[in-house]
């Protein structure tokens, strides 16, 4: 099962004081765990070479379309849950993310640099009286602490009193999804904001991963679309692991012009082979950005 997410700005409607809450909540700076070792013999930790602080964001969104929810009970939901990640320990981050914009180097680099990365999809739904509640877990994180801090919030946020109550013409409560990484794409019926920083190592001697996928084993034209006449674009992310294989806990389907497109490409992604990235010669796992396009020859 895939499904699309975006997300985008702050509604104008929404209080002042309101915003400088959020935004002087959402600023904390999180902690990392022990930078990990692997079969390598704990590469990661021999290749450091300075650290880098990054901020992670989140994108809220109703999942039906044509719920028609307010953006600024969106907003509020958003505020809380922002307002509540909290972490019961140092960030279990372990997959290798891109090369971070600005980083505190201590030696001199060889060749690429990257630091950790994640990003997670959430789900939970917001009552007509104005609680959160279901809260669950469709793409992981592969972070054992965020994943469940995002669970925790949605819990502790149903609770705060700070949420209002759906249109008096909503009977049936509204599914929302949460989108957290370091730049989630987004749309005018989203919010967007940020959630917490934390501060990573920066390793060189980087290679990325790259697919190394045969003709025969891309995604399928959907043949419905391929009928009709429809071209289309799928903007995926995901984990290849060392072993060059994707972790479907990982598969996140950011954009996709129909949900036929998004499947065939969802199907294709478990099947795929991958050339793993590597630190100074060892593979490891990292997220990867790809894009799909469909087009029908003229």
């Amino acid at each position: 099962m895939v499904g699309a997410i975006a997300a985008l700005t702050l509604p104008s409607a929404v209080p002042e004081v309101a915003r400088r809450a959020h935004q002087s909540e959402a600023h904390r700076l999180a902690t990392l765990s022990a930078i990990p070792a692997d079969s390598c013999d704990s590469v990661f930790a021999k290749s450091r070479v300075g650290w880098a602080t990054r901020e992670y964001q989140g994108v809220l969104r109703a999942f039906d379309s044509e719920a028609d929810l307010p953006l600024t009970h969106l907003f509020l939901a958003f505020n809380e849950l922002a307002a509540r990640i909290q972490f019961d320990g140092p960030l279990d981050l372990s997959v290798l993310g891109d090369d971070p914009p600005t980083a505190e180097l201590e030696v001199p680099v060889v060749g690429s640099i990257a630091t950790f990365a994640a990003h997670g999809l959430y789900a939970f739904h917001y009552s007509p009286g104005g609680q959160l509640g279901g809260p669950r877990v469709l793409v992981s994180s592969l972070s054992q602490r965020l994943d469940s801090a995002v669970v925790r919030a949605v819990i502790a946020a149903s609770d705060s009193g700070g949420l209002l109550p759906l249109p008096a013409d909503r009977k049936d409560s509204i599914e929302l999804r949460l989108t957290i990484g370091m730049s989630p794409m987004a749309d005018s019926l989203s919010i967007k904001g940020p959630l917490f920083r934390v501060r990573l190592p920066v390793f060189d001697q980087v290679t990325r991963p790259w697919s190394n996928q045969n003709a025969e084993d891309a995604p399928h034209y959907p043949v419905g679309e391929r009928q009709a006449g429809v071209e289309g674009k799928v903007h995926v992310e995901l984990v290849v692991r060392s072993d060059g294989t994707a972790d479907p806990r990982s598969i996140l389907i950011q954009r996709a012009t129909t949900m036929s497109f998004a499947q065939n490409v969802y199907d294709a992604i478990l099947k795929a082979k991958y050339v793993p990235a590597r630190v100074a010669g060892c593979p490891v796992s990292a997220l990867v950005t790809q894009p799909f396009e469909f087009t029908i020859a003229r």
